[in-house]
């Protein structure tokens, strides 16, 4: 968007150019921007549920810890969270078990980041944005000629108020 706003204005193209975005910032950006594509015009977004279980060493049996490693990863496993401090029973079946904890973080993913809290990963945008958007408003934002749009109407809820 700043690249057709403003490639008009002198020694932007070399500012712009020059730039020296980090590594993890540009990452961010065309991640961001491959996800837009991807929206507008092949699929709709899909996010993913991740939650942060902080589980009590004493829920964590050897039988616990041995049914674990047997799960079939591409199975379908069934947990079961309890909010009570009443004792609960390890094992439940073969497709699933009962440990005692607590959640810790509770967020929505996308595939594009799959560890990482969508919400998060759109304040940290924003904000690498925003730092570029000044900068550059700073610079050539006094050189950009404004355009009038013809028919722009302005109301006011209470018209009165100036009688």
């Amino acid at each position: 968007m700043m690249k057709s706003e403003y490639t008009h204005i002198e020694g932007w193209k070399e500012w712009y150019g020059g730039q020296n975005i980090p590594k993890e910032e540009e990452e961010l950006f065309k991640k961001i921007n491959a996800i837009r594509i991807r929206t507008e015009k092949t699929s709709t977004l899909h996010t993913g549920t991740s939650v942060i279980f902080d589980v009590t060493k004493e829920s964590v049996t050897d039988e616990v810890k041995k049914k674990l490693k047997a799960f079939d990863k591409k199975k379908k496993v069934n947990i079961t969270f309890s909010m009570s401090d009443e004792p609960d029973i390890n094992n439940e079946d073969e497709n699933g078990f009962r440990i005692k904890g607590k959640i810790n973080e509770y967020f929505q993913t996308l595939k594009d980041f799959p560890e990482e809290d969508v919400i998060k990963i759109c304040e940290t945008y924003i904000n690498s944005l925003e730092k570029w958007v000044l900068e550059c408003e700073r610079l050539f934002g006094n050189k950009l000629e404004m355009e009038l749009i013809e028919g722009l109407t302005i109301k006011f809820s209470d018209p009165d108020i100036f009688k």
